[in-house]
C-alpha cells in the first residue's frame, strides 16, 4: 500500500473508534441500516440491469435486514460471545497443554490472563447482553483508535 492509502485507512480506523466510543449501541443500528439500504440499493441496480433472481435476493435480504436489523445484532452478539468463550478454552487449553511459562512472573501472569480477560468479555456478553453491549464498544473504540494510532505512526515513519 502506499504511504497516502495508508494514512488514509489509518484515519478512517481512528474515526471509527471514535463512532465506537462516542454513538456506543447506536453504531450498530447505524450500519444495519446502511448494509440494509445498500442491500436494497443494489437489488434495484441490478432489476434495471435485467438480472432479476439476484436483484430481488439482494433487495430482499436489504429489506429484512430493515425490519429486523436488532434481532440480528442481537444474534451475531451470542454467537461472537460464544466465539470468545470458545476461543478462550482453546487458548487456555493450549497455554495449559504446552506448559508455557516465561522467566519474569509478570509475564507469565500476562499470558494467562489474556484468555481469562477474554473468557470473562465472552461470558459477560452472553449473559449480559443489554449492559454490556455498551460497554463492549467503548473498550472496542478504544482499542480501535490506538490500532488506527499505531497504524498512523507507522504511515508517516515510512519512506516511499
Amino acid at each position: 500500500m502506499k504511504k497516502t492509502e495508508r494514512l488514509i485507512a489509518a484515519i478512517t480506523t481512528i474515526a471509527l473508534g471514535i463512532l465506537l466510543i462516542v454513538l456506543k449501541g447506536t453504531t450498530v443500528q447505524i450500519i444495519t441500516s446502511i448494509f440494509g439500504v445498500l442491500l436494497l440499493v443494489l437489488g434495484v441496480l441490478d432489476l434495471i440491469a435485467k438480472e432479476t433472481r439476484v436483484g430481488i435476493v439482494k433487495g430482499l435480504i436489504g429489506i429484512f435486514i430493515l425490519a429486523f436489523g436488532w434481532l440480528i445484532s442481537s444474534i451475531v452478539l451470542y454467537v461472537v460471545s460464544v466465539v470468545l468463550l470458545i476461543a478462550a478454552v482453546w487458548w487456555i487449553y493450549e497455554l495449559w497443554r504446552a506448559r508455557c511459562l516465561c522467566s519474569l512472573r509478570w509475564s507469565t501472569v500476562i499470558l494467562y490472563a489474556q484468555p481469562i480477560l477474554l473468557a470473562l468479555i465472552g461470558t459477560f456478553l452472553l449473559f449480559h447482553q443489554g449492559e454490556g453491549r455498551e460497554w463492549v464498544f467503548v473498550v472496542a473504540g478504544i482499542f480501535t483508535v490506538a490500532e488506527g494510532a499505531l497504524a498512523f505512526a507507522s504511515a508517516v515513519r515510512t519512506i516511499e
